[in-house]
């Protein structure tokens, strides 16, 4: 799965506004125009189609005195755009087009053209993601203080152990939150302090202190998410979801929608017996140190885990991946199974049938009983054997999903 950077998006989007602040004879009046990715080209009549990230899709014809604009990668200072011509846009680059627009926003008479090119963007997300990698920190939230804009999360510090972290929050401060009915980065929305919740899972990308217990953020990305053990009592293909029991929860049903972006995986049969013998062993108390927050490797051969919090690296890169400061590390059994899982086959819902154990984290939104599912994992029935009830949710660990964008999702 392929991503962009909200950074990137950010950039066109900003460079748009600052030339529609130069054009519009109101400073009141909002920017208009299309901001997106070319989906067609009209070379002969110049003109494009044009798909916003809210999937709008406008038609943006050309004038005799179109302006066309590159803005190079890494900037979004106007002055430093470079001129081009209408022959060199190509479908797939990101462009911000100003001028007059219908009231619907689907038509567009461009007075000038802002390029960032697809080169453009894959160079800003590998510089975004080695951004997040150098300096962001990510985990659980464990407290809040508004009257000090503060939130403490568990984070791993500088020497892999996860401990309390204060992520100040500042007036400049970038806040943005998971969509409740997406689970891709680029549909995150402005976020608010208020959104913030104990429990949620926050990437921040900052300065850390001397000292290492406080971190100044310029950018912070929260979400709700839940992880759930479950047995499935319907499938819908045709609308791509699930009914599930809840197994932790009364068996209540909850309806899981599967969306494009989730990650449906299979744990082998082999890999099953393994894990359940492993945790059968930790409960009788024969296992080593291991587990979680343990140092060593357990009796049964399993990759120990290193972070009480469960944390680990996710399926994205930084920022994309799990609590972890987006370079992985092992925390358990959440890092075990989700360091497996890299390999695993994946399955459709049609190989699904009712009674099937699922292990699935999901974002959490307005309705519990609605959730959309970031990653299911089948083939657990073994597994949920061995675990007991109260282990069994914790079990993919505590992931933040979409942080990034190398290969694993996208902040």
């Amino acid at each position: 799965m392929s991503r962009k950077f909200f950074s990137t998006i950010a950039v066109i989007a900003l460079a748009a506004a600052g030339v529609a602040a130069q054009a519009a004879p109101a400073p009141q009046a909002p920017p208009r125009g299309a901001i997106g990715v070319i989906t067609e080209i009209d070379a002969a009549k110049k003109i494009l189609k044009v798909k916003s990230d809210t999937g709008l899709v406008a038609t943006v014809t050309m004038r005799d005195n179109t302006n066309y604009l590159h803005l190079p990668s890494g900037t979004t200072d106007i002055t430093k755009a470079v001129a081009i011509a209408f022959t060199d846009l190509a479908v797939g680059d990101r462009v911000a087009c100003t001028g007059r627009t219908s009231d619907d926003g689907k038509e567009v008479s461009a007075a000038r053209v802002l390029l960032m090119t697809q080169k453009d963007i894959a160079a800003k997300q590998q510089a975004d993601q080695q951004e997040w990698q150098r300096r962001g920190v990510s985990g659980p939230v464990v407290s809040l203080d508004a009257s000090a804009n503060t939130i403490t999360i568990n984070s791993r510090g500088p020497d892999g152990q996860p401990k309390p972290l204060a992520v100040q929050v500042s007036p400049k401060t970038v806040l943005r939150r998971y969509a409740q009915d997406s689970i891709k980065f680029d549909d995150a929305k402005p976020g608010k302090f208020s959104d913030i919740e104990v429990g949620d899972q926050v990437r921040a990308l900052g300065t850390r202190s001397p000292d290492g217990s406080s971190y100044a953020a310029e950018q912070i990305v929260s979400g709700g998410f839940r992880n759930l053990a479950v047995t499935v009592i319907s499938i819908d293909a045709a609308t791509n979801s699930l009914v599930v029991a809840d197994l932790d929860k009364n068996k209540t049903h909850v309806t899981v929608q599967v969306k494009p972006d989730s990650e449906l995986k299979k744990m082998p049969a082999q890999t099953a017996q393994m894990m359940a013998a492993r945790y059968t062993a930790m409960a009788d108390g024969t296992a080593g140190r291991g587990g979680a927050g343990g140092g060593g490797r357990d009796s049964a051969g399993g990759a120990a885990g290193r972070g009480a919090d469960g944390a680990a690296g996710g399926r994205g890169g930084a920022p994309g991946g799990a609590p972890g400061e987006g370079r992985g590390g092992r925390g358990g059994r959440g890092a075990d199974i989700q360091q497996m899982m890299q390999t695993m086959p994946t399955f459709t819902l049609a190989e699904l049938k009712p009674g099937d154990a699922l292990m699935i984290l999901a974002a959490k939104g307005s309705d519990p009983a609605k959730l959309t599912a970031i990653t299911v994992l089948a083939g657990v029935d073994a597994v949920f054997s061995a675990t007991p009830a109260s282990q069994r949710p914790m079990m993919l660990g505590n992931w933040s999903i979409d942080m990034g964008g190398g290969g694993g999702g996208v902040p």
